[in-house]
C-alpha cells in the first residue's frame, strides 16, 4: 500500500521548496516613494521650527506635492496659541 504512495511522498518536499522559493520572492520591500525623499530627517525639521519660533513642537507630519516635499510641524506658542510652520524639505528653509 505505502510503494502505491511513494511517489506522492517523494514530491512534497519538492513542491513544499517550490512554494516557500516562490514565497520568497513574492514578497518584496516596499518601495520608498520618491515625492517623499527628503534631504531632513522629521527631527531636524522640528528642531528648526522650535528655533526659529521658541515653541515646544507638538507634531510633525510629512507633506508632499508637485512643489516637493515639507514639512508641517505644530508649535505651541507661549500663550497657549498653535501654528503650523512649514519646513522645505529638501533645504529645511520656512516657508
Amino acid at each position: 500500500m505505502l510503494k502505491r504512495f511513494q511517489p506522492l511522498y517523494m514530491c512534497v518536499p519538492l513542491l513544499v521548496g517550490l512554494g516557500v522559493s516562490f514565497g520568497a520572492g513574492a514578497a518584496s520591500p516596499p518601495q520608498e516613494d520618491p515625492k517623499e525623499a527628503t534631504a531632513i530627517e522629521a527631527d531636524r525639521a522640528a528642531a528648526i521650527a522650535r528655533e526659529n519660533t521658541g515653541g515646544r513642537v507638538l507634531d510633525v507630519r510629512l507633506l508632499a506635492d508637485d512643489s516637493g516635499p515639507a514639512y508641517a510641524v505644530r508649535v505651541l506658542l507661549d500663550p497657549g496659541r498653535v501654528r503650523t510652520v512649514l519646513v522645505d524639505g529638501n533645504s529645511g528653509q520656512l516657508h
